[in-house]
């Protein structure tokens, strides 16, 4: 947004941005499947994550040729329980150990790197519910 802009006017002008690179997207993405592929098959899953809003989804909803059939699948995570055709996964916290090891795989370190017994690791871990990311 530009200092002093309406926001009714900059969010028009955004919608109108979004709306044009979802066009072009699809364009993009029918040429590539028409060169790698001769048939319909999608070949693009787009995953939203932690989406508080369902309008945002449909941006993402890209169509053959920028106006025809889908072209993509969306896989969207969230923590609202207001997003319509949701088919809820709940997925169980990490238990100690898998954390110690999704946070070493993150922070590049060995699994076998002296960090990983500590209790100041530990205590990170259980501070932010085993979820180090």
């Amino acid at each position: 947004r530009s200092p002093g802009e309406d926001p009714a006017v900059a969010n028009l002008r955004m919608k109108a941005h979004m709306e044009e690179a979802r066009y072009h997207m699809g364009k993009l993405l029918t040429s590539v499947q028409r060169k790698r592929w001769k048939s319909s098959h999608k070949i693009l899953l787009v995953v939203l994550d932690d989406v508080k809003d369902e309008s945002e989804i449909g941006w993402f909803q890209f169509r053959y040729g920028g106006e025809g059939d889908k072209i993509n699948d969306i896989v969207v995570t969230s923590r609202s329980s207001q997003i319509n055709g949701a088919v809820v996964v709940t997925v169980p916290p990490l238990s100690l150990r898998e954390s110690i090891r999704l946070f070493l795989t993150e922070s590049d370190l060995r699994p076998n790197h002296r960090i990983a017994n500590t209790s100041i690791l530990a205590d990170f871990l259980k501070a932010c519910h085993h979820h180090p990311l």
